[in-house]
Parts: C-alpha cells; structure tokens; sequence
C-alpha cells in the first residue's frame, strides 16, 4: 500500500469503479461515500482533492469523520463506498 493519502484513495476510486463496471453499475449509483481518514486536519484536503477528479457533481452524499488510528499503520484512509441499483 502506497505511504501518501493521495494515492490511496486513488486506489479506493478505481477500484470502486471496476466493481461498479463489474455489476454494469456506473458512477451514478453512487449514493454515498463514508471516510474514516488519519489525521483528517491534515489529510483532508488531499482526499477532496482526489475525490473531485473521480467526481465532479456534490452527490453521492459524504460523511468523513477523522480517526486517530487504524488497523494498520500504513493506512491512512479507510473508506467505504455505497452504491444501488435504480428501479
């Protein structure tokens, strides 16, 4: 796993969008993005950053809430991406 927040969540939205494209979902089935990054006053930035170049509109719905650790040390973001199917 990449040191750099920015590169991580990266990964997190490409991965995301190969599972979307898997399911022959799109990034318009996202309906929110939940984000649990280390030192948020720091790293904050840089995931809006990354986030805006994957999406461009103010939806899916966001909650981001700063952790002080996780699991591993290496990681600096844990995220969790919901997606639905439309009727």
């Amino acid at each position: 796993m990449p040191g750099d927040i920015t590169e991580q969540v990266d990964i997190v939205f490409r991965k995301t969008f190969e599972v979307l494209r898997w399911t022959g979902l799109t990034k318009d089935n996202l309906v929110a993005i939940y984000s649990y990054p280390v030192n948020i006053h720091d790293n904050f930035s840089q995931f809006i950053a990354v986030k805006e170049k994957y999406l461009t509109s103010s939806l899916p719905a966001r909650t981001a809430l700063g952790v002080e650790a996780l699991e591993r040390p290496e990681f600096k973001i844990e995220m969790r991406n919901i997606a639905a199917f439309q009727d």
